[in-house]
């Protein structure tokens, strides 16, 4: 694999550079999991079918093949307090990030289905690990609970948010395992099992060695907690997650990066 310089990842000025840098590479397939820094905005939103945009163009006009990264967001729209979606599952998004990944999708999908190009379609949960600034309170329940604090988390109308974390390294390793999977497909890839915040907070507390006060906020909302099992993923792929989440963060909390912030 490689990684184009800087300019060529300038998406938002057209396709001229980075049609350039995979013709003269021979590029064969593009894993595209750009997007803008700052994600939960419309700004973002417009910035991403843009860059997405150069992308599809790039990879119709010399063939390339596209692996699209999406996630658990398109799922988002669902008011529950655990749910199991697997690949057949409905999408139904909600919020800005959510909702321009559905486009993003649809925008893949479109091009798919005209025979413009080949794609297959990664949807990641929630990727964590040394270094990342996601899922945020991972680092901000650390820090709080470094310093004695109180650790704040909410409780919503449907129940507590919970999350299915994917260690990065089990991530690589699923790109990896769909850039040689030869057909256009869709899969989803996660643990399958849902922490609630409050329960990772308390991991966080036992690894720092610190007890953990917590106090919970009521919100007048829903959450949509989602559990990616990966079955075909394990089947076709022969892909599951290795890392748990209590090792998954006790790497994040050896690492210098997380302790210096």
């Amino acid at each position: 694999m490689v990684g184009p310089p800087k300019e060529v990842l300038n998406l938002q000025n057209g396709a001229v550079n980075l049609a350039n840098y995979c013709a003269r590479e021979s590029i064969g397939q593009i894993i595209h999991l750009a997007y803008p820094r700052e994600y939960t905005n419309v700004a973002a939103a417009a910035s991403s079918v843009m860059m997405l945009r150069t992308v599809l163009d790039t990879c119709r006009l010399l063939k390339i093949r596209l692996v699209f990264i999406s996630g658990w967001v398109v799922f988002s729209g669902y008011p529950t307090e655990a749910m199991v979606a697997d690949e057949a599952t409905a999408l139904r998004p909600k919020g800005v990030y959510g909702e321009t990944k559905y486009i993003e999708e649809m925008l893949v999908d479109l091009h798919y289905r005209r025979g413009d190009v080949d794609r297959s379609i990664c949807r990641l949960s929630p990727v964590y690990g040394p270094g990342g600034q996601r899922p945020r309170f991972i680092q901000t329940f650390h820090q709080a609970i470094s310093r004695k604090d109180i650790v704040t988390t909410h409780r919503f109308r449907n129940g507590r948010p919970a999350l299915d974390l994917l260690y990065v390294t089990d991530a690589a390793e699923a790109l990896t395992a769909v850039a040689a999977w030869p057909k256009s497909d869709v899969f989803h890839f996660g643990t399958g099992v849902l922490h609630s915040t409050a329960e990772l907070a308390t991991i966080i507390g036992n690894i720092s060695g610190y007890a953990v006060r917590q106090q919970e906020i009521e919100i007048d909302e829903f959450t949509s907690n989602i559990a990616f099992p990966a079955d075909k993923a394990r089947t076709l792929l022969h892909w599951s997650a290795k890392v748990r989440v209590k090792d998954g963060l006790v790497n994040i909390l050896a690492d210098p990066r997380e302790i210096e912030s």
